[in-house]
């Protein structure tokens, strides 16, 4: 099946563009949506202009669209994203990295049956802690590029998520009720390597910016790493 593919550049829509690729399904395109403001209810802020690498290294053009991020309206610019993409591209359905957002899936859906694509939500209903631990065991890495919720300080801005990082993610969200894959917008991360990219990403140059309750990691310079033992993507 012909496929576009929602990507933020955030390790659950990656995840989700993996799991499309090793079931089978033909990824022609990516759809990007930059918003203009860190409000956005729908989309990911921190770090979108690195996307194209992302991209890139996954061999996939992008259909790109800003958006000023204002709840219900951001959504008319998706629409119109997909539409382009089922117009140039002929696509048949949605690959997106909704878990247990009901915001999310419904109104991706929703535009879906609008068009006439079909909507594939590989993680949906899935236990949000499993799906960290499958991500990390499936060759997803990434870093932490925004923190917005209690519990949260400066130090987690550009941390790996690793074993002990999704420990203690685990821990925040019992305290504070935080979602372990920050699914709520208590985090954003940004994907420096998996199996599909050509190489892997490494940051050798970031800023952290903290606001006194929030903050983010913004990446400055990044060089890229061909890797000794490739990724298999695996059945």
């Amino acid at each position: 099946m012909k496929c576009t593919a929602l990507f933020s550049g955030g390790k659950d829509s990656a995840y989700a563009i993996y799991i499309g690729l090793r079931d089978g399904f033909d990824i022609l395109c990516l759809v990007v949506i930059s918003p203009l403001s860190s409000e956005s209810y729908m989309f990911h802020y921190p770090n979108i202009d690195w996307v194209p690498l992302q991209a890139y290294l996954m061999g996939k053009p992008i259909i790109h669209r800003f958006t000023y991020g204002v709840k219900e309206l951001e959504l008319k610019d998706l629409k119109l994203a997909l539409r382009y993409s089922l117009k140039r591209y002929g696509v048949e359905a949605v690959i997106s990295g909704a878990i247990s957002s009901n915001y999310q899936k419904t109104r991706i859906d929703s535009i879906c049956r609008e068009i006439g694509l079909k909507s594939i939500t590989p993680l949906w209903g899935l236990d949000p802690t499993r799906v960290l631990y499958d991500e990390l065991k499936n060759g997803i890495k990434s870093v932490i590029t925004g923190v917005y919720a209690l519990g949260f300080n400066e130090g987690w801005l550009g941390r790996v998520i690793d074993d002990k990082c999704i420990s203690e993610i685990e821990n925040l969200s019992l305290k504070y009720g935080v979602h372990p894959c920050g699914e709520g917008g208590e985090f954003e991360t940004f994907c420096i390597d998996a199996p599909m990219f050509s190489r892997s990403i490494q940051i050798v140059n970031g800023r952290r910016e903290w606001y006194g309750n929030h903050g983010i990691f913004r990446i400055l310079e990044v060089t890229l790493h061909t890797r000794s033992i490739p990724h298999i993507l695996h059945g």
